[in-house]
């Protein structure tokens, strides 16, 4: 379906900001009635989504199906920017919202713990790390994101947010990058996590 598209960039120049707006024409693919998996495509862009799959092997083969359509009828040989994220959003139904010490590694929590302790009436809590590697980057933001901001955080939730990227590469490459920003991932995520959460995963 064709959907309208909005950017928004600012400038600067000797000292003064200039912000503007771009509308766009974009359009959308879904491969299903339920929605899960979604293709965008802009004038300058294209991102494959899914939020329901059970492996990467699933995932991959959709983006890279999309990858060669791509190349195919747009006639693309190199790309800008391709990343790779995922966003993981850990709910569980009941317990401490600060007590993660069952399910995360507590480097996550330490701060959290030692300067709010739960009595205050805090909001949100994310924190920032970007890792450069060779060839490309990651962008890691975790934390407590808060479902109900800006009330006050009471619901047991934590984000591992990780987004793998680089810049500059040929079409034909974007395979090989995809399974790098993968593996890079999984460690990641498989370092921070204990058993509790592998349990509830249902991979213990």
């Amino acid at each position: 379906c064709e959907k309208k598209m909005f950017e928004w960039q600012s400038t600067f120049k000797d000292g003064k900001r200039t912000d503007f707006d771009k509308q766009t024409k974009g359009f959308e693919f879904f491969q299903d009635e339920n929605k899960k998996n979604k293709v965008v495509l802009a004038y300058n862009y294209l991102s494959v989504e899914s939020r329901e799959y059970e492996t990467y092997e699933q995932f991959s083969s959709m983006a890279n199906d999309t990858i060669k359509l791509l190349m195919e009828f747009c006639n693309v040989s190199q790309i800008i920017r391709l990343g790779l994220r995922y966003i993981n959003q850990i709910k569980l139904p009941r317990g401490n919202p600060f007590s993660w010490n069952t399910y995360l590694d507590s480097s996550l929590t330490t701060n959290v713990a030692k300067f709010y302790g739960g009595k205050e009436s805090l909001a949100r809590a994310m924190s920032q790390l970007i890792v450069v590697f060779e060839a490309y980057k990651m962008n890691y933001n975790y934390g407590f994101y808060n479902s109900e901001y800006p009330g006050k955080i009471s619901r047991k939730e934590f984000a591992l947010d990780f987004d793998c990227y680089t810049q500059d590469v040929g079409i034909g490459e974007c395979e090989k990058y995809l399974t790098i920003f993968n593996n890079k991932i999984t460690e990641y995520f498989e370092g921070y996590i204990k058993d509790g959460l592998r349990t509830i995963m249902g991979e213990k």
